[in-house]
């Protein structure tokens, strides 16, 4: 890798970071909360089939410490289009979902632990093209967030290849990192 030749810090004393670069240098910073989202579906296709269970935590970026989370069910608005076998790894019956928020309510309270924030999940692809349509549905503006995406599912990719994971699902994942999964 090439790297720049270090500072001579006579030339660097003379050429301070002025104010109105502040803004500049302030967007490239990292970001220092992650949201890992997880979303439960009535299918795989954003355009057909609904969110159905949200689960957000916000983490601080350096320490991992829980900033924040947030779990609630949401009311499919397209349960005819669903897919049954989606419909039963996920638990849906008409009575636990009585209480369900409408997608729009529950969306406005996700959109403020998504600001500024990181996306991280596994296969968070996944949720956050259901996320993208979920806002665009409900008429609400996709919250500010990094265009990155942290995959766990893609850090997993190594861990499979060499043999050490049976697959990149998150349950064998959660064990050899010794992690407890609900």
């Amino acid at each position: 890798m090439l790297l720049p030749p270090p500072l001579d810090p006579a030339s660097a004393a003379a050429a301070p970071i002025i104010a109105h670069d502040a803004p500049r240098l302030a967007r490239r910073a990292p970001k220092t909360t992650i949201a890992f989202v997880d979303l439960e579906t009535t299918g795989l296709d954003p355009s057909r089939h609904d969110i159905i269970e949200i689960g957000i935590v916000r983490v601080d970026a350096r320490t991992l410490e829980v900033l924040d989370d947030y779990e609630a069910l949401v009311a499919p608005e397209r349960l005819g289009e669903a897919q049954l076998d989606a419909l039963a790894i996920n638990g849906f019956t008409t009575a636990a979902w009585e209480h369900a928020l409408p997608l729009r309510e529950a969306l406005l309270e996700v959109a403020p632990l998504l600001e500024g924030v990181l996306v991280a999940g596994h296969n968070v692809g996944f949720d956050w093209a259901f996320l993208e349509a979920g806002f665009r549905r409900a008429g609400l503006a996709l919250p500010n967030v990094d265009y990155h995406r942290l995959d766990t599912a893609s850090l997993a990719w190594p861990l499979v290849v060499t043999g050490e994971l049976p697959s990149m699902s998150l349950d064998p994942l959660a064990k050899l990192l010794g992690l407890e999964r609900p």
